[in-house]
């Protein structure tokens, strides 16, 4: 299992996650508060690969909705979040 974490754009999470947050779910919460980095990404631990399957989740949600720009983004997130769990499991 690599160290690395799953990086996503803080600015996603805010808006695919920030509904959930205020509405008190935990995992959206801890989402949202996760300081951005210098490139305006959060960095989920290697070892929260459940924050990894909540964002497939929620992205799921955004996806075949014909929301153009955020239907691409979400598919995006499930297609690079799918391979760092596949990898995270070799």
């Amino acid at each position: 299992m690599s160290n690395e974490p799953f990086r996503v754009s803080a600015g996603y999470i805010e808006w695919a996650h920030g509904p959930g947050a205020e509405s008190g779910y935990p995992m959206a919460t801890e989402l949202c508060n996760m300081p951005d980095n210098k490139r305006g990404q959060i960095e989920v631990p290697a070892d929260r690969l459940d924050l990894v399957r909540e964002i497939i989740s929620v992205a799921e949600l955004y996806v075949g909705g014909r929301r153009g720009d955020t239907d691409l983004q979400a598919a995006r997130v499930i297609s690079r979040a799918r391979k760092y769990l596949t990898e995270a499991s070799l």
